[in-house]
């Protein structure tokens, strides 16, 4: 596996949760100690690569998508360059984790009307979204 990417990707995947962003960034900065004039393209490629994924989640954000996917895609390029980034989505990954840890142990207690009648009311709330968010678009 020679791609840079796939080697982070994997990194990241195998990290503890709540201090892998950070270890990310330390390896980052350690690879930055010896940089040859590759490392510093690859460098600024990440950096531009993080801006458009950005840019397409400001986009997403005023059109039912994905918006969110592209703003935690750049988060983890950018933390490979900052350190504040790297401690924002390591405390944010903690709090993410226990809030769907609540929510799954409550989800199973539920009973099949209790979890149609969440579903419908998020289903009615994804639908007033999409329409409020056209209305806004259209006029």
């Amino acid at each position: 596996m020679s791609n840079p990417l796939k080697k982070q990707w994997r990194s990241l995947k195998r990290g503890q949760p709540g201090r892998r962003f950070k270890a990310r960034y330390d390896a980052g900065r350690n690879a930055r100690k010896d940089a040859s004039w590759g490392f510093k393209v690859f460098r600024l490629a990440r950096i531009i690569m993080a801006l458009a994924l950005v840019a397409v989640g400001i986009v997403l954000m005023f059109i039912p998508g994905p918006a969110v996917l592209f703003f935690l895609l750049a988060g983890s390029l950018l933390a490979a360059e900052s350190l504040m980034i790297a401690n924002v989505l390591d405390w944010a990954e903690l709090r993410m984790r226990a809030a769907f840890s609540w929510l799954k142990r409550h989800w199973i207690k539920l009973h099949l009307a209790g979890k149609m009648a969440v579903t419908g009311l998020a289903a009615t709330a994804a639908g007033g979204c999409a329409y409020a968010a056209y209305r806004i678009m259209v006029g």
